[in-house]
């Protein structure tokens, strides 16, 4: 992937006004979602009436799905790529892999959430569920009662890949090739913050016969919330909480420097400048 200079950045986010859309360079592009997006998204398919979405993208970011669940309580994911949009039925709402086909998922019945089931066919134990959201080859999950939690694979979610205690408060994961990120919320592993709030950590492993070895550690101390990260530019796009009224910031973890985002509303997804335009285009 070609890597823009970080002054390009900054020059982007300046020129980039009020629209949905900021470009980082390298073909991609932080595309902010607002609930008034998804609505307008979703209407414009034909699905007006849809009860709550949950928007994801694949690890690479040339695809973004929108999973949403209509009034007869069925399930459906909207994925906008480079080639356009395609609507697909799912069984439950969960899980995705990078085709938009379900990984492991779960719903309702008789007003009762039914256990998650993965794509094998297996059924997780009652008292284990994913411990947040995952990349489709990893996932976050935790053990009613237990002192840890783990990660794991999506295919075998009780074998335990890596382990963290509840001091660090899952935030978020992605993956790319044998390397995993996972941002955490915890002390800092330096210095504390002067009011002794918790920070937001990067830890990144690798990972080989599902064996994890930690490779580097890196403390934000300006934030301890993640929104987006792109493990190709190493781009994170995070909350801001000593900004007034910055939606966000992103951050150039490989070289520190940092730019605030602001007024644009939603949550953003780092993704292919393609579809981000697609996605603007499915609006109109």
């Amino acid at each position: 992937m070609r890597r823009y200079p970080i002054t390009t950045l900054l020059l982007s986010l300046a020129l980039a006004g009020c629209r949905h859309t900021v470009p980082l360079g390298g073909g991609k592009s932080l595309l902010c979602i607002s609930r008034t997006s998804q609505k307008k998204f979703l209407a414009n398919l034909g699905h007006p009436n849809y009860c709550g979405a949950v928007v994801s993208r694949s690890r690479i970011g040339d695809r973004l799905f929108v999973q949403f669940e209509d009034p007869t309580s069925s399930y459906s994911v909207a994925i906008v790529s480079s080639n356009g949009l395609a609507l697909k039925s799912l069984p439950g709402e969960g899980c995705l892999d990078e085709e938009g086909a379900p990984v492991f998922w779960t719903g309702w019945s008789n007003r009762m959430r039914i256990p998650f089931r993965l794509r094998g066919g297996a059924i997780l134990p009652t008292n284990v569920y994913p411990n947040g959201p995952s990349d489709g080859r990893f996932v976050s999950m935790f053990r009613a009662h237990q002192d840890h939690w783990w990660i794991a694979s999506v295919e075998s979610p009780l074998e335990e890949i890596l382990t963290l205690d509840w001091e660090k408060e899952f935030e978020f994961l992605i993956s790319k090739g044998n390397r995993l990120h996972v941002f955490v919320r915890g002390k800092p592993e330096g210095k504390p913050r002067p009011d002794r709030w918790f920070i937001l950590k990067r830890y990144e492993y690798e990972i080989n016969d599902n064996k994890a070895r930690l490779l580097e550690i890196q403390d934000f101390y300006f934030t301890w919330t993640v929104l987006d990260f792109d493990p190709e530019s190493r781009l994170m796009y995070a909350a801001s909480w000593n900004v007034p009224f910055a939606h966000g910031i992103i951050v150039d973890t490989a070289t520190g420097r940092r730019k605030n985002v602001r007024g644009r509303g939603g949550r953003g997804y780092i993704v292919s400048e393609s579809v981000a335009r697609r996605f603007e285009e499915a609006l109109k």
